[in-house]
């Protein structure tokens, strides 16, 4: 038998020293527009591309398939998206894998608040960040709000959780509360995680928490410095 020792600790090191996020992270302005937003994120993208004539091109990935990029550098140092491009599509971790491999710098434009209501584009998204994150690739985004504030919702699982456990008369702490079977959600999908890979609300929840870190380190003067290498 094993004695599992829970070690909590409030304090995110990514965060500690990720210094320079308003550098490659900008937010929308007051009135939801991404003008001045859009502008640095371009500035940035021609600063990558080095002169080079940006273009559309066909990204190969798994099963034959391809993804279209809107726009890129020819030798795939860095590739420019929307997230609708990326994460209101069914796309899944293979897809987003071929984009790590490809792209040594990507930028995401116009990044909305997301919830667990909006299951598929916020698993979407985290699958994303996570295969980004491992292929250490640097980001330039756009947002309506900074990393932290990004994934709402998160303080309401344990409540939902609670709710859930109590319709089921089971003990909330043991739970495994479906995130399928708790939203009422299919959660067969054709590519990438499904949303029962997550396993329950808790580790969704904790996902948004992880996407948000990474997203904070990958916009970080420090993890650019090491992507430029």
């Amino acid at each position: 038998h094993c004695i599992v020792h829970e070690f909590e600790s409030s304090t995110d090191y990514r965060r500690l020293l990720s210094d320079g996020l308003d550098e490659f992270f900008f937010v929308s302005d007051e009135n939801g527009g991404f003008d001045n937003a859009a502008k640095q994120c371009g500035d940035i993208f021609e600063q990558l591309v080095d002169g080079t004539s940006a273009c559309p091109i066909e990204l190969d990935v798994a099963f034959g398939r391809t993804i279209s990029v809107r726009q890129a550098h020819p030798d795939g140092i860095v590739g420019r998206f929307t997230f609708d491009e990326l994460c209101n599509v069914e796309l899944g971790s293979s897809d987003y894998r071929s984009i790590a491999q490809e792209f040594q710098f990507v930028v995401i434009e116009e990044i909305p608040m997301l919830t667990l209501k909006e299951h598929d584009q916020a698993r979407r998204f985290i699958t994303l960040v996570d295969e980004l994150y491992e292929a250490g690739c640097a980001l330039v985004c756009t947002a309506v709000a900074p990393p932290d504030e990004l994934f709402t919702g998160r303080e309401g699982v344990k409540s939902q959780q609670k709710k859930f456990a109590q319709k089921k008369n089971v003990p909330g702490e043991s739970i495994e509360a479906k995130v399928g079977e708790m939203f009422g959600i299919d959660v067969a999908q054709s590519n990438g995680k499904t949303v029962g890979e997550l396993a329950s609300v808790r580790e969704l929840a904790f996902a948004f928490e992880r996407a948000s870190s990474r997203l904070t380190e990958m916009c970080s003067k420090p993890w650019w410095r090491k992507a430029q290498l």
